[in-house]
């Protein structure tokens, strides 16, 4: 049974999902695609750790990179895999999902090997996007591991059950080059006062990718409690699929000005007119230049929405205002 992990989501900046498909016009429509791996050939029972050395594999509008070291025949970043074994421990069953299979019992999936991270690209439509989100559960290693302790990691909550042991997964967002912003999920916490909320994930879960705004690529990146002196003890595993990406396929013919805001420019608190929406459920949000989400409200029959602005930096800003009928969106500057 899949969780939503909201809870368990740490995010680095305020909430928001939403970006702007172009300063003039807003996406009324999306697009979905979805990379679940079931495009890749693999015999029953089998993995590919990137030793064709075409580094890496893609899958919809996703490709994700491999690294393969020919003198170690070693390999990171990212593979993909078909195994159910979720009971066996060790190294030598690095490419099994803790799920017993793919998400919703499909065969392949994607495993990570962070060392120290795993880049994902997106391609074709989906480039510059907005994420939807994906499905992770813990490598079997590493779950095991958390959970039972072997000769090089100990066993998550000690001997007591009360050690606040963590494995943290950090997902850093890129868009044209520079880190957008980033989110943390907790694969494993064992940081509750209460030990019976302690928990490994084990089922397929449900990551929001939304609140990153536009993507070009992500790095994720895997941190734990349990460290050495040669680092982390915690094998820097986890398994991915069904990562969703979203993209505009429709442009709205309500264009800017559409929405009376004042004053603007804005020095302090702004005003907006909802007149219009008279009767309406909406949802009403702002966003920065490159689109992502700052601020989300949704009202009812409201005639005028006022926003203090003064926490805010100089710049350029969009109302974006969505109904049953409509998206519009309105430029403005603060100053």
């Amino acid at each position: 049974m899949t969780k939503q992990i909201t809870n368990f989501i740490k995010k680095h900046q305020i909430i928001g999902a939403i970006a702007l498909a172009s300063f003039f016009c807003f996406n009324n429509s999306k697009a979905q695609v979805v990379s679940n791996f079931e495009n890749l050939t693999l015999a029953t029972d089998t993995f590919w750790d990137g030793s064709d050395l075409s580094g890496g594999f893609a899958s919809g509008d996703a490709f994700l990179k491999n690294n393969y070291n020919t003198s170690w025949f070693s390999w990171d970043g990212f593979a993909y895999s078909n195994k159910k074994d979720s009971i066996t421990a060790g190294y030598g069953n690095q490419y099994a999902a803790f799920a017993g299979s793919g998400y919703n019992g499909n065969g392949n999936y994607a495993v990570a090997y962070c060392a120290p991270n795993s880049i994902l690209k997106l391609t074709g439509n989906s480039t510059g996007s907005v994420l939807s989100g994906f499905y992770l559960t813990n490598n079997t290693y590493a779950g095991i591991s958390m959970r039972d302790g072997d000769a090089f990691s100990k066993k998550f909550g000690g001997a007591s059950g009360d050690d606040p042991d963590w494995f943290k997964l950090k997902i850093e967002n890129y868009h044209l080059g520079v880190i957008v912003d980033s989110i943390n999920v907790y694969l494993a916490d064992y940081q509750f006062s209460d030990n019976s909320l302690d928990y490994i994930i084990k089922d397929w879960t449900w990551v929001d990718l939304t609140s990153l705004g536009a993507s070009d690529s992500l790095s994720f990146s895997l941190s734990s409690s349990d460290n050495g002196m040669f680092g982390m003890n915690t094998p820097a595993y986890f398994c991915l699929d069904n990562f969703s990406t979203n993209f505009g396929t429709g442009i709205s013919t309500i264009v800017e000005n559409e929405i009376k805001v004042y004053p603007n420019p804005v020095s302090d608190i702004i005003h907006v007119d909802l007149s219009k929406f008279a009767g309406e459920k909406i949802k009403l949000s702002i966003h920065d230049i490159i689109g992502k989400q700052l601020f989300i409200s949704e009202l009812l029959d409201e005639n005028e929405f006022i926003l203090d602005m003064n926490s805010y930096e100089n710049g350029v800003y969009f109302i974006n205002i969505e109904s049953k009928k409509v998206n519009l969106h309105q430029k403005f500057v603060k100053q």
